[in-house]
């Protein structure tokens, strides 16, 4: 019989923000007050002469993130960023543009198939192999999109495609052992909230739902833990649902609080907080499981039951099976 192997790792961090201390006669200020930028783009901002613990709060972090020194713009809009010392606010206004889009040219003709996406969207596309050997799956545009493959069940599989960068991208399904025998899929990225460059569509709600009952169904739980313990409930928040379930895709691949691209898994959130933790697990296949699997190890228990934080955001891979919980006060 075989094995099913559950893994899982917790993770807790408190993130504190410090002026750096200068001399008495030095003014205190921001470095800017004013600060504008494209999607993407990066700019520091500080708060020059200050002594003691600085707080920082933005008012929307849809358009712009804050982290040490760093002003990172996410989205299209107007945001301001305010820093508190000894009682003193000061604030700086933040105004992000979108970046001049420039999509590659394509051919339709040119693939088998072709989907259109939005940044930030996943496409599942079912894929029949009947008549294939042993099937291949080739990513030529990474920097576009990533994929990864549902099991080849009864002479089909599932392909995930997430869209994280503008252009045109190709996957390549082939026999490895005939490479002769390929087909092609064409997806074409535009920006968020951007018109769709061709008339095929990927239909992703099914599959978001069922992924979305299982996201309440664990917060559910949580709070139900919580309940137990005599600790207020968490309140769903739906960026840090976003941040969680990119981080699941991301778990998919490495199993850890670090990231693919070498940064902590705090890195992911994009709302302002001061203290977070992470919950991570792989190979549940249900909330009731997973949920069962961190209230028996001491430390995601700690987790879901700490008094410190309000909110939570839960991620689900369904290829994976990968599991990701965000708490932050």
């Amino acid at each position: 019989m075989k094995k099913l192997v559950s893994l899982l790792i917790c993770v807790i961090m408190t993130v504190g923000f410090f002026g750096t201390g200068v001399s008495a006669v030095q003014k205190i200020g921001l470095t800017r007050t004013s600060i504008t930028l494209e999607v993407g783009e990066t700019a520091t901002l500080k708060l020059s002469g200050a002594k003691g613990k600085t707080k920082w709060r933005i008012t929307d972090a849809s358009v712009c993130k804050y982290k040490n020194g760093i002003v990172t713009a996410v989205g299209e809009g107007k945001a301001y960023i305010y820093a508190t010392n000894n009682g003193k606010k000061y604030k700086c206004t933040v105004t992000v543009t979108a970046p001049e889009e420039s999509v590659t040219s394509y051919d339709p003709d040119s693939f088998d198939s072709v989907f259109s996406m939005e940044m930030g969207e996943r496409a599942q596309v079912d894929i029949m192999t009947t008549g294939y050997g042993k099937i291949k799956v080739r990513n030529e545009d990474p920097n576009i999109i990533s994929v990864s493959c549902g099991t080849v069940t009864d002479g089909s599989f599932t392909l995930y495609v997430d869209a994280e960068g503008v252009g045109v991208a190709m996957v390549t399904v082939y026999d490895s052992t005939d490479p002769s025998e390929y087909f092609t899929l064409g997806f074409v990225v535009s920006s968020w909230g951007s018109e769709a460059q061709n008339d095929f569509y990927t239909d992703t709600k099914a599959d978001i739902l069922s992924s979305d009952e299982f996201v309440d169904e664990v917060i559910r739980l949580v709070n139900e833990e919580r309940a137990a313990a005599g600790l207020d409930a968490l309140e769903k928040n739906d960026t840090l649902c976003t941040n969680a379930d990119k981080r699941a895709r991301e778990v998919a691949k490495k199993f850890s609080h670090t990231r693919p691209d070498g940064t902590k898994c705090f890195t992911a959130i994009t709302i302002s907080f001061t203290s977070a933790a992470e919950n991570i697990a792989k190979g549940q296949t249900s909330p009731a499981e997973v949920m069962d699997s961190w209230m028996n190890s001491d430390g995601h228990r700690k987790n879901i039951l700490s008094p410190d934080y309000c909110q939570i955001g839960v991620g689900y891979d369904e290829a994976s099976g990968s599991w990701v919980q965000i708490f932050t006060d």
